[in-house]
């Protein structure tokens, strides 16, 4: 995955969610920093590997990559304008 474009998926700070570990909220600038320990090949491979048909969704996001990626769609005002698409977690234990 390309560190910059989907480092833009982030609004200010992420969740990652490690085997055995308490989760960790991590700012820009740590997601940017650890980027290849938390998009690792695996996590990538299993968004890359997503079929779309199979998403799975509920009020809470949007599931990619067997749960490796949890995202959710963000507006910027109450009126639904300029929605964007927000990565909150990632889960490096998945499948």
């Amino acid at each position: 995955m390309r560190a910059d474009a989907t480092l833009g998926l982030f609004r200010a700070s992420g969740t990652v969610n490690h085997a055995h570990k308490k989760p960790r909220k991590l700012r820009a600038a740590e997601l940017k920093r650890d980027f290849d320990r938390i998009f690792t090949a695996q996590v990538t491979k299993q968004v890359l590997d997503q079929d779309p048909a199979d998403l799975f969704e509920n009020a809470q996001g949007v599931m990619l990559g067997d749960g490796a990626v949890w995202a959710a769609g963000v507006c910027e005002n109450r009126r639904g304008q300029k929605p964007s698409l927000l990565i909150l977690v990632v889960n490096l234990q998945a499948k």
